[in-house]
């Protein structure tokens, strides 16, 4: 499920519209629940922590594990949680399949046919680089992310509040672009020749958006260098954004701040 689907039809639009603080509130308190337990239906509707972890130990023995073994064909059930607890593990970086192969101790073809399953169950979604000007020769290797922070805590794999975060707030617009709410056809990131990263990119109605996910309260000028070095590189238009954790709709340097908490119901 999208944040906030279970209160009804999305109420805003994410990128434009701003919310009233009471509804920021809300979903702060919010927050750690979703990102931690995700958003399957069984998990919204289950009110306690206990109840939702016993859902999650379930889906893992089941949907996680041996059915997608016996869909795909998959024997080795050791590499197969290697494979989950890599790519956890690495969240906002690339992924290079003969690293995870090596670390999994599989070959570089079982790796990949393990990961292409898990595209194909959609547990996983990839972030191709964004083909834009000298940086293309850098940017092939793809980035890849959970389609619900549940598969994560599922496993048990501890990651960074900063990776939970990118996963969710990058899993949170993919599950809106693939309802259509926003006009694209792809999701990407970005890096620079220099190195310069940015999470997120992506073409909507002839705009360009940069949006980079920072697990701070305050960020400073120093957390959008990237997005503003993005902005001042091309020649289309582009529309700048920072999530961060904070509860202001602020703009500094043409980058828009927004609360992560706006992404609730929003569309």
């Amino acid at each position: 499920m999208c944040w906030g689907e279970e209160r009804g039809a999305p109420t805003h639009s994410i990128f434009s519209d701003v919310l009233a603080y009471p509804e920021i509130k809300q979903g702060y308190r919010e927050l750690h629940v979703v990102t931690n337990y995700g958003l399957f239906p069984e998990i919204v509707k289950e009110p306690s922590p206990k109840g939702k972890t016993e859902i999650l130990n379930l889906y893992k023995n089941s949907y996680f594990t041996r059915d997608l073994m016996q869909l795909s064909n998959i024997q080795n059930i050791h590499g197969l949680l290697n494979i989950f607890h890599n790519l956890a593990v690495s969240i906002g970086s690339h992924l290079e399949i003969s690293n995870f192969a090596r670390e999994a101790q599989l070959s570089f073809q079982t790796t990949k046919k393990y990961i292409n399953s898990l595209l194909q169950s959609q547990l996983i979604f990839e972030l191709p680089g964004y083909q834009y000007g000298p940086a293309k020769r850098f940017i092939k290797a793809k980035k890849t992310y959970f389609c619900d922070n549940g598969i994560i805590s599922s496993f048990g794999i501890q990651i960074s509040e900063g990776q939970r975060l990118e996963n969710f707030v990058i899993s949170e617009l993919e599950k809106r672009r693939k309802l259509g709410f926003i006009k694209s056809d792809q999701f990407f990131y970005y890096k620079s020749a220099a190195g310069r990263e940015i999470d997120l990119v992506f073409e909507s109605e002839r705009n360009i958006y940069a949006i980079e996910i920072k697990a701070s309260k305050t960020p400073n000028r120093r957390d959008i260098i990237n997005l503003r070095e993005f902005g001042k590189s091309l020649n289309k238009p582009c529309k700048l954004f920072l999530f961060y954790m904070g509860e202001e709709y602020l703009e500094v340097d043409n980058v828009k701040f927004l609360p992560i908490s706006s992404i609730r119901s929003g569309y």
